[in-house]
């Protein structure tokens, strides 16, 4: 039941992008800092995840393999940049991400970065709460395992973004095309995220 519970939410983030895109004029840039803020909010979840574990097991955990997940979040952060970057040159990455804080939605005039960035951590807290806490996951899988998937997820999701940043070299995809990989990748990494 809970893993149903997490495709429901994945697809449910797979969704917001998408109707930002086509109906609320959300260009890539605003769509990926909804997903990286994510992403490095779900960081710092497995983190806490791997001390909960490690502190049940009553095992250290080496910090060079600890932090392996969050060099590959960085490093996406980094190649996302780089290939928005190469897709729009005139892109202003600062005054991009103080627009995205400010964004106030019709209806709405209370600045997202006061609304969105707290339902991120919330929801994460919530997920890790739910299908880690609760059901005791802590007991029943290794550091190992858990690091292992996420760094699958991240390396993909890493080789994915290098695999377009190549591709833009020789040829300006379309936006379509490059929103439903940043969505169809996220729904994936969730996914993932859900056997953990």
């Amino acid at each position: 039941m809970l893993r149903k519970q997490f495709v429901i939410q994945a697809v449910g983030e797979s969704v917001i992008p998408l109707l930002g895109f086509f109906w609320f004029n959300w260009d890539l840039y605003f769509i990926a800092l909804f997903y990286l803020s994510d992403l490095l909010v779900t960081e710092v979840f497995y983190q806490l995840k791997l001390s909960r574990i490690a502190q049940f097991q009553k095992q250290s955990i080496p910090h060079l393999r600890r932090f392996q997940s969050a060099g590959f979040a960085l490093a996406i952060l980094g190649m996302s940049h780089v290939m928005l970057h190469m897709m729009y040159p005139e892109l202003y990455f600062g005054k991009e991400f103080i627009a995205f804080l400010a964004y106030e939605e019709a209806g709405i005039p209370i600045p997202q970065g006061i609304i969105l960035l707290p339902l991120v951590v919330l929801g994460n807290y919530q997920q890790y709460k739910l299908f880690f806490l609760v059901p005791q996951r802590f007991r029943a899988i290794t550091w190992q395992v858990l690091l292992s998937s996420r760094r699958r997820a991240l390396v993909l999701a890493l080789a994915a973004l290098i695999l377009f940043s190549a591709l833009l070299w020789k040829v300006m995809l379309p936006e379509i095309l490059v929103l439903l990989a940043f969505v169809v990748g996220k729904f994936w990494i969730d996914l993932q995220r859900s056997f953990n």
